[in-house]
């Protein structure tokens, strides 16, 4: 006689094929009524209005956006590099105020501001999940957000606070540098992942009371459009500045911790930073 395990189910294996069973067969089910469902002709056109409503307001979304920005040129280049977590100092600006639009966007669909005692909810102000929603994963936070989504489905940020370079909070949030003296000195500002250039830059945005000058817009322009440089040499208002200044200034920014002449126009506040920012570099300089 041949081994009746080689024949028989054990109790264990056949209560496991029948669960099996059960659940293959309640799957068949939930199918059939899916199918059902698809081809009632009120389903599917209710499903394709729902669809297209929720379509449009994504739409809505981007162009508010595009608006907010002033074109959609310089759209297009900041949202590019709040996804790619790149900091542009000639779009310092930009890019600290499409990403503060973003975070009250997130806050206004899914976060309430005010906690059930009243207070302040400050709980996100150094949280790297919303930064990290509003930068790399917008596209999905808008869908959601007009398609009355649960927030519990969107990805988690897959950065912390030690990973300063990567955490959207240190190259957008204009808040963050400022809030006391040691955000100036030298070696937070390489932890972070910034030049002196990109600091200087957000100051200016930050605290400058004029509109930018001739050559600082200049530079923006041949940014947005991809204009040679080399052709940007030949025309006004950078005639004066070679190519290879030129190639300097796209790829450092217009100041240098050398530079003797402050920038015009701040505000007493971003003067004194300006000053201070320069002088710490300036020390490890002479340093060295």
């Amino acid at each position: 006689m041949g081994n009746c395990s080689e024949t028989m189910e054990s109790p264990e294996e056949s209560n496991s094929n029948e669960r099996l069973l059960s659940d293959s067969q309640d799957e068949t089910s939930e199918d059939k009524e899916f199918l059902v469902l698809i081809n009632d002709p009120q389903v599917r056109n209710r499903l394709k209005k729902q669809f297209e409503e929720e379509t449009e307001l994504v739409q809505e979304v981007v162009k508010a956006q595009v608006v907010f920005l002033g074109s959609e040129q310089l759209y297009n280049r900041v949202n590019t590099n709040l996804k790619d977590l790149k900091f542009e100092p000639f779009f310092a600006e930009a890019q600290y105020k499409l990403f503060a639009w973003r975070v009250l966007f997130f806050m206004d669909e899914f976060c309430s501001p005010i906690n059930d005692d009243g207070t302040v909810n400050q709980t996100h102000a150094f949280d790297t999940t919303i930064p990290f929603q509003v930068t790399q994963n917008f596209d999905e936070v808008i869908t959601l957000a007009c398609s009355k989504g649960n927030i519990s489905t969107l990805g988690s940020s897959p950065v912390n606070d030690e990973e300063l370079p990567h955490n959207p909070n240190y190259k957008y949030d204009k808040d963050m540098f400022f809030m006391d003296s040691s955000m100036i000195e030298k070696d937070e500002i390489e932890k972070k992942g910034f030049s002196f250039g990109d600091i200087a830059h957000l100051i200016v945005a930050v605290y400058s009371t004029s509109p930018p000058s001739l050559l600082e817009a200049a530079m923006q322009t041949v940014l947005l459009h991809n204009i040679a440089l080399h052709d940007a040499a030949l025309s006004k208002p950078c005639h004066a500045v070679c190519c290879t200044d030129l190639q300097q200034i796209a790829l450092h920014g217009l100041y240098t911790p050398a530079d003797e002449k402050l920038p015009e126009n701040l505000l007493a506040t971003g003067l004194e930073l300006f000053k201070n920012l320069r002088v710490e570099f300036s020390r490890e300089d002479r340093r060295r």
